[in-house]
């Protein structure tokens, strides 16, 4: 739910989360899309370039079809109004999955969760071969990034690794 977005928050809000979801459905599954200037006025933290999960696409793929079915006729037909709970609604779960196949916390100046950024999320049952949550070259040091990870059984020579930042910049 994006109960927090107001005034002109609101209208850029859901202009920036409806072009995101437009992006994804037509098949633009890279990042710079994410990142734009109107993006830096809504937004706390900074998204950075990454492709789309495929596995995560792939799993979401009708319910993406289905909030975009429903958002595209919502908004063709409704004003934008900062009391319609349906909207903030529809607008949480479009970031729902956006934040799911993008892999990265999409948060709005004024909600109470941690900046957007990288955010991976990992649980298995059992880890039978090496498993690591991030790795990357090279990393601005003001980029947020969240790796939870939780695992039943670990087992021998299947090692589990946090995040592998070669160079922090």
């Amino acid at each position: 739910m994006l109960s927090t977005l107001t005034g002109a928050a609101l209208t850029q809000g859901v202009t920036f989360i409806y072009r995101q979801l437009e992006n994804l459905i037509r098949g633009k599954k890279d990042a710079r899309t994410l990142v734009d200037a109107e993006a830096d006025a809504i937004l706390v933290g900074s998204l950075r370039l990454a492709a789309v999960d495929p596995q995560a696409y792939e799993q979401r793929q009708r319910e993406i079809d289905l909030l975009y079915g429903i958002l595209t006729s919502y908004l063709e037909t409704a004003y934008v109004r900062e009391d319609d709970a349906h909207l903030q609604y529809l607008l949480g779960s479009v970031r729902d999955v956006l934040e799911d196949v993008y892999k990265q916390r999409i948060t709005f100046i004024g909600e109470g969760r941690p900046p957007s950024g990288v955010s991976i999320d990992q649980e298995a049952e059992e880890v039978r071969s090496a498993v690591t949550g991030l790795e990357v070259q090279r990393m601005a040091s003001n980029v947020p990034v969240d790796v939870k990870q939780k695992f039943g059984m670990v087992r021998e020579n299947a090692p589990v690794v946090g995040a592998k930042i070669n160079e922090i910049l």
